[in-house]
C-alpha cells in the first residue's frame, strides 16, 4: 500500500505540473496576441501613410502606441 500511495502521489504531482504548464502556455499565447494586434494595426497605418494626412489620424496613432 505504501508503494501504491507513493505512485499515486507522484502521478497527481505530475498531472498538477502538466496542468500548470498548459495554463502558463495559454497565458503566454494570450499575451502575445494582445501585443501583436496593436503592432499590426500600427504597421498598417504606417504602410498606408501615403494615402492620408498624419494630422488627420494622429489620434489613432497615439491611441495605438499608448495601448501597446
Amino acid at each position: 500500500r505504501t508503494n501504491q500511495s507513493t505512485i499515486r502521489t507522484s502521478l497527481a504531482l505530475m498531472r498538477t505540473v502538466n496542468a500548470e504548464k498548459r495554463t502558463h502556455l495559454a497565458e503566454l499565447r494570450t499575451g502575445i496576441v494582445i501585443l501583436t494586434v496593436p503592432m499590426s494595426l500600427l504597421t498598417i497605418l504606417i504602410a498606408t501613410s501615403n494615402y492620408y494626412s498624419v494630422s488627420d489620424v494622429l489620434v489613432f496613432i497615439v491611441g495605438l502606441v499608448a495601448g501597446a
